[in-house]
């Protein structure tokens, strides 16, 4: 099966992987902007402009539950340990019990978030507006550090061996140190006006692939995951 939103159809469809035959959909209050479907066990988890996290049952489409926010979730949620974490244009990183949907905790950013979060050995990795990288406790929300760029932080976090991977719309592409905070390295992307960074990091072999924002074109970067190094670029 085949689970995505359509921000028309302010719908979220299940399709048959074989053929794209339509299985089910279900229709939410407002559009499905940016959020991607998580699908864990038998559980479809997205978010809406509506301001809604909505569970639904995976086989029939039915709603399972729904968890109002305060702004539209452009995040991607992440389900770890029956815990549910997502983002919200409301400036909050929220906690949910998975199975119910029951909330457990949130932690305020100082701007929305548009970035998704990464949940790895018990913390939650994200980004936020306000020009950050968070840190935080995955079970209790308690913040273990944040490392601030130079502009915007919508890219995701990949975390990968020790470090935390992400691009910021100041053009860099920064590598941290999971634990502390602290920078390992940073790669100037484009030039001094050019080379937003929307992408989520790719982490594979001890290189990064990402793509960058050069408009009104793009390009395609692979970087070494060690030392930043750029091994190719390719012009889109």
């Amino acid at each position: 099966k085949v689970y995505c939103g359509s921000y028309e159809d302010k719908a979220v469809f299940c399709l048959r992987a074989l053929d794209g035959a339509r299985l089910w959909q279900f229709i939410a209050g407002d559009n499905i902007t940016y959020s991607s479907p998580a699908v864990v066990g038998y559980n479809v988890y997205i978010g809406s402009q509506d301001h809604h996290l909505y569970c639904l049952n995976a086989s029939t489409g039915a709603q399972n539950w729904n968890f109002t926010t305060g702004g539209t979730i452009f995040s991607n949620p992440a389900v770890v340990n029956d815990h549910l974490y997502v983002g919200s244009n409301d400036n909050k990183l929220y906690c949910l019990n998975a199975t119910t949907g029951a909330y457990l905790w949130n932690f305020t950013t100082g701007v929305y978030i548009m970035s998704s979060p990464a949940v790895v050995n018990d913390r939650v990795y994200i980004g936020s507006m306000d020009d950050k990288m968070y840190c935080l406790n995955a079970t209790t929300g308690s913040p273990i550090w944040n490392f601030t760029t130079g502009l915007f932080v919508y890219s995701s976090p990949t975390v990968v061996k020790g470090n935390v991977y992400f691009g910021s719309w100041d053009h860099n592409f920064y590598c941290l140190n999971a634990e502390n905070g602290s920078q390992v390295w940073k790669r100037l992307l484009g030039n001094e006006t050019l080379g937003v960074i929307f992408s989520t990091p790719a982490v594979l072999n001890d290189r990064v692939y990402v793509g960058v924002d050069l408009a009104p074109n793009g390009s395609f970067y692979c970087l070494n995951a060690s030392t930043g190094d750029v091994f190719w670029n390719r012009s889109l």
